[in-house]
């Protein structure tokens, strides 16, 4: 666990080396520093989606089958992996990509190159990192279906972006600018890696940390109690539990945004494929959608 203000004056920044480190972390907490382990059980289902903190930390450690299904399910109908082709050299005796000079060198007589799009094989992931930023901030007002929608489309990303070959770090970020006038620009920012580029996406932690209310609503709640280390504790006050729009750039390949109304990225599993299309397109990767059934 590492707070750093540096970065920016006007940032406090809480971040973990893992998943695992941001959760015990909630769980030694002091108790009467803590409003939901103090709570126990009086959670609300509607709000926290659980109705005690031991619930939520059962959850966080022993997975959520239940969202994990969901996703999957989502994940599945999105189809998106089947239909991501990419460039590939193809050596032939005529082409109009240039000579692979290695081969004429040697004699193959196969020595010109054509690039044709092919389909892409599941493979391990090999090439860059691509680091991808979720903020988890959402208002009471976003349906479960939105944040459902949301976490599939980020998870068939990770999995587009690595059947071609990228490797992918995913972190999940609570990012908020203090309201009051007295503290405006000063922001907190709390940051729990979910994913490493090495390790392959464990679907119940990225389900839990990308889509149940918990997550954000008892644990980056929980971890806001631990900020202001730095001289900003009145920052992490003024914040609040949503707290007002933060302008500051965040630092990442790909950001998906807090969550405060509809985002029409996420209505259907068409506007999810589309976002995904376009987004894969700043990677040079393509995905073929004109030819679904």
């Amino acid at each position: 666990m590492i707070f750093d203000n540096t970065s920016h004056p006007k940032i406090d920044t809480l971040s973990f080396d893992s998943y695992t480190e941001a959760i015990e972390a909630v769980r030694n907490m002091d108790a009467e520093k803590n409003e939901w382990r103090k709570r126990s059980m009086g959670l609300s289902r509607h709000f926290e989606g659980v109705s005690s903190f031991s619930e939520a930390m059962q959850l966080a450690f022993g997975g959520w089958p239940e969202g994990k299904n969901r996703i999957k399910a989502l994940v599945d109908k999105l189809d998106i992996q089947s239909h991501i082709v990419k460039p590939a050299i193809f050596f032939d005796v005529v082409g109009d990509g240039g000579f692979d000079m290695g081969r004429v060198l040697t004699g193959v007589p196969e020595n010109m190159m054509d690039w044709r799009e092919t389909e892409i094989e599941q493979k391990s992931p090999t090439g860059d990192i691509v680091r991808i930023v979720f903020n988890c901030v959402a208002s009471g007002m976003v349906s479960t279906d939105v944040l459902e929608k949301r976490g599939a489309a980020v998870l068939a990303l990770v999995d587009a972006l690595e059947t071609a070959g990228k490797r992918v770090e995913l972190d999940v970020i609570y990012y908020i600018g203090a309201s009051g006038k007295s503290e405006a620009g000063k922001v907190i920012k709390i940051i729990v890696p979910v994913k490493r580029a090495d390790f392959a996406a464990q679907i119940d932690q990225i389900a839990f940390a990308l889509v149940h209310p918990a997550f954000m609503r008892v644990f980056m709640f929980s971890l806001l109690s631990l900020c202001g280390q730095n001289g900003k504790a009145s920052a992490a006050t003024s914040c609040g539990h949503f707290g007002a729009e933060s302008r500051y750039p965040i630092e990442a390949d790909i950001y998906i945004d807090k969550a405060y109304g509809l985002d029409s990225n996420f209505e259907s599993a068409q506007s999810i494929t589309q976002w995904i299309k376009n987004t894969l397109h700043k990677f040079g990767i393509r995905l073929d959608t004109d030819n679904r059934p």
